[in-house]
């Protein structure tokens, strides 16, 4: 009898040691979880004493940090009751919070650190598809903004005041829903020409004086002949300024200085390019003339876009009927004339 009592005796202290070592494992983790939680070291907590830590959760505890911590005591008073009660289950609990779930260590449950983890990612995507969106607007459906392409020109007066073409005819492309005050904008930034305007006035866009690109000559108001810069939309002259002037695709748009013209100045222009090539004072080839654009009235001759673009040069001509005889430019003379051998 004595020897299974004995052998019992040894049995119940054995089974007390290793409830006892669990204990001591599951409050070794729930220590080190404790301090985690509290952005602090285990070594800081143990100096600082019971004070410390209940100053630290004092400062560090918000409302729902409290709870959790409240259900991880009543977990660690549950598992120190199933402790008491065996063994093995007091080993296996012991083992599960020391291999580190990250949801025990946080206290969170697993089901809500996934939960957590699925919102973030789900706002991670929703912000990389909203940066897509922001760069490539129309890879995720929106739809670009219809264009219409409209001709603009410019018609100012030479020296002697008679009308003379600034700027030929261009196409320009702008959004639908633009207006003849951003199609000047935009055909000054394309051909570079020379204006003052104010496209903010009371009245809305206000042109007051563009520059001639030929010979730098000024227009504005003149107030002894009112003649000012005046807005004709297909042929007739506009009852509205160009900001109240939305663009419809194929207008013909125009700017021409003139003292209150029921028509535009010139009419049916043909805008064609020409290039002059001659010789320089040692006979080498020299463009004269590179390609630069001129606009003429609808039926003029060749011979005559020819004679607009030697004056906008100043190129001097000598010319019999539809030939030039002669060309004179930097002082070379090409040609003889009323010499018809050479042309």
């Amino acid at each position: 009898m004595d020897m299974f009592e004995d052998e019992r005796e040894r049995a119940s202290l054995h089974r007390r040691g290793a409830i006892a070592r669990g204990v001591a494992k599951r409050g070794l983790v729930a220590f080190l979880a404790f301090a985690m939680a509290l952005g602090t070291t285990p070594a800081q907590l143990w100096a600082e004493g019971a004070e410390g830590i209940a100053e630290a959760v004092a400062q560090a505890a918000t409302p729902g940090e409290d709870a959790a911590l409240a259900g991880g005591a009543a977990e660690q008073s549950g598992a120190e009751f199933s402790d008491s009660g065996s063994a093995s289950t007091t080993s296996a609990a012991t083992t599960e919070a020391a291999t580190g779930d990250e949801g025990s260590a946080t206290g969170e449950s697993p089901a809500t650190s996934e939960q957590s983890s699925t919102a973030s990612a789900g706002q991670a995507g929703s912000a990389a598809a909203a940066a897509v969106q922001t760069e490539n607007p129309t890879e995720t459906g929106d739809v670009a903004k219809k264009q219409v392409e409209v001709s603009f020109s410019i018609i100012g007066t030479d020296a002697d005041g008679k009308a003379q073409t600034w700027v030929a005819p261009t196409q320009l492309k702008l959004d639908e829903g633009a207006t003849a005050a951003d199609a000047f904008v935009k055909l000054q930034q394309k051909t570079g020409f020379k204006a003052d305007y104010d496209p903010n006035t009371a009245y809305g866009f206000y042109l007051k004086s563009i520059t001639s690109p030929s010979d730098g000559r000024t227009l504005a108001f003149d107030p002894a002949t009112y003649a000012y810069w005046q807005l004709f939309v297909d042929g007739a002259s506009s009852s509205v300024g160009a900001s109240s002037v939305k663009l419809t695709q194929g207008q013909k748009i125009e700017f021409a200085y003139t003292a209150g013209s029921a028509s535009p100045v010139v009419k049916d222009q043909v805008a064609a390019n020409v290039t002059v090539i001659g010789r320089d004072a040692q006979g080498k080839t020299q463009t004269w003339v590179d390609n630069a654009q001129y606009v003429v009235t609808s039926g003029s001759s060749a011979l005559d876009l020819t004679k607009v673009a030697l004056e906008a040069n100043d190129i001097d001509a000598v010319a019999a009927g539809s030939f030039i005889l002669s060309l004179k430019y930097n002082g070379v003379e090409l040609g003889t004339p009323l010499d018809y051998s050479t042309y």
